[in-house]
């Protein structure tokens, strides 16, 4: 019985030493992968909710970029990566935003060729958080010569110079934020700024069921109305589309030197020859009933390239 006795105790003695090495090698293998996964957080692996919303690339090497960020955590400053198609690079620095804020930086020319694309990452310390990355198929690029942009996220300029007053912004199921309109304008100015004196271009999204009614006015030195449905566009001279508009769909609208372009095709074709009167009335919009997007003002003609390129990247399918 004794020996019996002894035995049972070096079994439960041997059962305890391989639990206690099981236990060992279980945690080093925990203790080991901890580790790894906190020197890969050190840096780049921290994540806080920050995405680009849009971006533009001007002619001119300058660009814009929206930011949006989301809730929770703490971000010191922002690291901006601009690549290149030969992949070249450039790095900007940038001051944060706050939590469910949303901002738009710009950046004079980069020194850089044509931007491929753009990544934004939070920066705590020493730390760099998560990339947000943003690819050339969602980038605008923006012909020369824009002078005013109103998105209708708001009523600001995008361009920062000529903002808009009073603009009902409404979320509209197809396009997010637009600006809503019944019969009662916004004005945005009279800054010289807004005065053409040779050539003009005029890029806007419109939906409406009206028939008639002014959609864009600068006194006599440029306006585009509704008359039966159809786009006209006075700047010294005259030009009709030949396509309506009013159907309660989104429609794109191009008024430039040659004409007038719908949905991405030439409606009206004219050279206009002719300019407007400089004056210091106001820039009104949306003397009409109905909604506006993406109002684009250029002080140069619009190539048919460029209204492609503005087209396919503000349409949404």
């Amino acid at each position: 019985m004794e020996k019996k006795g002894q035995a049972n105790i070096i079994a439960i003695a041997l059962i305890a030493l391989i639990v206690i090495v099981a236990v060992a090698i279980v945690w080093n293998i925990v203790s080991s992968l901890v580790r790894e996964k906190s020197s890969e957080a050190g840096i780049g692996k921290f994540s806080v909710d920050i995405d680009i919303t849009d971006a533009a690339a001007f002619e001119t090497g300058a660009s814009k970029i929206s930011v949006k960020r989301g809730a929770g955590g703490e971000i010191d400053s922002l690291k901006f990566v601009f690549y290149d198609e030969s992949g070249n690079s450039k790095i900007e620095s940038a001051e944060s935003l706050g939590e469910l804020e949303t901002k738009t930086y710009s950046f004079s020319p980069l020194g850089i060729g044509k931007i491929s694309s753009v990544s934004v990452f939070p920066v705590i310390g020493n730390q760099i958080g998560m990339e947000s990355r943003l690819g050339i198929e969602n980038i605008l690029e923006v012909p020369s010569g824009v002078v005013s942009w109103w998105r209708f996220d708001d009523g600001m300029d995008f361009m920062g110079k000529n903002n808009c007053n009073p603009v009902d912004i409404i979320d509209n199921e197809k396009r997010g934020k637009v600006a809503s309109f019944n019969g009662n304008p916004a004005a945005c100015g009279s800054d010289m700024s807004l005065n053409m004196g040779k050539e003009i271009g005029i890029s806007f999204w419109i939906k409406t069921s009206s028939e008639n009614g002014e959609i864009i006015k600068k006194g006599n030195n440029y306006l585009i109305t509704l008359e039966k449905g159809f786009v006209n566009f006075n700047y010294g001279d005259k030009v009709k589309s030949e396509d309506k508009i009013n159907d309660g769909e989104w429609h794109h609208v191009v008024a430039t030197m040659t004409g007038i372009y719908v949905d991405n095709q030439l409606s009206s074709s004219k050279i206009m020859d002719k300019s407007g009167v400089i004056n210091s009335e106001e820039l009104k919009i949306g003397s009409f009933n109905g909604f506006l997007d993406e109002v684009m003002l250029f002080n140069e003609g619009l190539a048919n390239t460029e209204v492609n390129g503005i087209y396919n990247n503000q349409k949404i399918d």
